[in-house]
């Protein structure tokens, strides 16, 4: 029987969780960042793409999300280097991370609405021989926007 003491009585075992009582014996170690601040974040987009507006869009629909966007920037380059000015730029700011965003089926929706909803729905028409349920059109146009896309979509 487990009895744990907890200053002057004892705690029956009834009370712990099972995930506290199947915890392993051996210690665990993760490693946990904190900070005082959000992480200041650089994220590159290549301007020389067709749609790089609706992606910086996206961008800011994504980092709006975290403390409004705030610290962070967005800085264009050619697909393969950085303009002198935008690495000055770079330089000043001091980005704790620096990222690439990757194109997802939302992208590909603000891009090419029609083309979206025309596969969107020759999917569930395939999908579902009968109407589909009411639910799952959503579930779908939520699942395709969330997909990572092949640049050459749409």
């Amino acid at each position: 029987m487990l009895q744990v003491s907890a200053g002057s009585g004892n705690i029956p075992p009834e009370t712990f969780s099972p995930l506290l009582l199947a915890m392993p014996s051996a210690p665990l170690f993760h490693t946990v960042v904190a900070g005082v601040r959000p992480p200041r974040l650089a994220i590159l987009v290549d301007a020389a793409e067709q749609h790089w507006q609706v992606t910086c869009e996206c961008i800011i629909e994504y980092l709006t999300a975290a403390w409004g966007g705030k610290h962070s920037i967005i800085i264009p380059t050619d697909g393969t280097s950085i303009a002198p000015m935008f690495w000055a730029l770079l330089e000043a700011f001091d980005p704790d991370y620096c990222c690439v965003y990757h194109k997802t089926g939302r992208d590909w929706e603000l891009t090419n609405p029609a083309t979206f909803q025309n596969v969107i729905t020759a999917y569930l028409a395939s999908a579902y021989r009968d109407p589909a349920p009411p639910d799952a059109a959503e579930r779908v146009l939520q699942q395709f926007r969330e997909t990572p896309q092949d640049h050459h979509l749409g």
